[in-house]
């Protein structure tokens, strides 16, 4: 299931499109998420802290281009999400790595 995420838009993928994808329906899907001790929200978070990183390795981007690449609706969702992450603020970490 992670790696449907990590391929495919996070701004457009949905628990349901990605149930469909493995062939399985959306109860089905939670409940081996649940038995896996995870949830798709969780999936979702560490897809687009992955894809986060690997972008930011390649260059630095503003945090509205990231937040929309990521499937953030908020751009204070998306900065709220990168603190929890790397302990740093967006701007912070900028000083401390670019």
């Amino acid at each position: 299931m992670l790696r449907i995420l990590l391929d495919g838009d996070l701004a457009r993928v949905r628990a349901e499109s990605v149930a469909e994808t493995l062939g399985i329906s959306c109860t089905t899907l939670r409940r081996r998420l649940r038995n896996d001790h995870t949830s798709y929200q969780f999936l979702l978070d560490r897809a687009r802290q992955y894809r986060c990183e690997a972008r930011l390795r390649e260059r630095w981007l503003p945090g509205k281009c990231l937040a929309d690449e990521l499937g953030y609706l908020e751009v204070n969702s998306f900065y709220r999400a990168f603190r929890r992450w790397t302990g740093l603020s967006y701007s912070d970490y900028r000083q401390r790595y670019h």
